[in-house]
């Protein structure tokens, strides 16, 4: 899910192209390392020095290094062909937005490659993610990340271990709708039993193939979807939704958001 070569792109144009400009003058040779990258282009990130260096020792040659970079340029250059539309739930008001259940299941429905949900609390999932359960059986290629809030309630003093098993059996017996499981991620700080605050994972948006995101305030649950007064933005911007996804894929590879085993 991740995007290839992230801290080179996220380089100025002006450092992109001195950085070009350095391999085709010879400056820096196919060996070059690190810190002779950051010596000869200063305003180079410290990570995107890492990055070319890493590609020249992999065997790039840095006329081929120089041709990734001016790409690089170009890709930027193209003209903007996002689009934002305005999603919501309950009342329609003015009667020119899309209703968020419609919505989500036509983003399941046509799915190709990944689907990412974070943040979502599910009720009736059956009903919620028919879609994305038939799709996953359409396409067996498609691969569906789930990152969701189980919280602690109240008063509860059972284990980790054992709120965390009554979740997942919860999910698997009665909200999800198909015998392909998604994998399944948390934040164990909404479990602390410390007398302080939790943390809860909070933030609510589904991308898809990594090219469409919505993000809104609905909850994955039949009255978010249909009869609360929710909104939500669908997004169809490469840029935006490789952005989540590379949020959420740092707090897994850094440890925030753990894994959790369905089956």
């Amino acid at each position: 899910m991740t995007e290839p070569v992230p801290s080179l792109r996220a380089l100025s144009e002006r450092t992109l192209a001195d950085l070009a400009g350095a391999l085709k003058s010879c400056r820096l040779p196919s060996s070059a390392s690190a810190y002779q990258v950051r010596h000869a282009v200063p305003a180079i990130t410290e990570a995107a020095a890492e990055e070319l260096a890493d590609l020249l020792r992999a065997g790039l040659s840095p006329q081929h290094a120089e041709t990734l970079l001016e790409a690089v340029v170009a890709e930027r250059a193209k003209p903007d062909t996002s689009t934002v539309e305005l999603v919501t739930s309950g009342p329609d008001a003015v009667g020119s937005t899309r209703d968020t259940g419609v919505i989500l299941r036509e983003l399941f429905a046509r799915a190709e490659s990944r689907v990412l949900i974070v943040g979502f609390a599910i009720h009736q999932g059956r009903q919620v993610f028919a879609a994305l359960a038939k799709r996953m059986i359409e396409r067996e290629e498609l691969a569906v990340r789930l990152c969701v809030d189980i919280a602690r309630r109240p008063g509860d003093t059972s284990n980790e271990d054992g709120i965390l098993a009554r979740f997942c059996t919860r999910l698997v017996q009665h909200e999800w709708p198909g015998p392909r499981l998604p994998e399944l991620f948390y934040d164990s700080r909404a479990l602390a039993t410390s007398d302080g605050p939790r943390a809860s994972l909070h933030a609510k948006s589904v991308v898809i193939d990594g090219r469409t995101a919505f993000v809104g305030s609905a909850n994955l649950t039949e009255a978010a979807q249909a009869r609360n007064i929710e909104i939500g933005l669908l997004v169809r911007s490469p840029e935006v939704a490789a952005a989540i996804e590379r949020h959420m894929e740092g707090l897994i590879e850094r440890g925030f958001l753990r894994r959790l085993a369905l089956a």
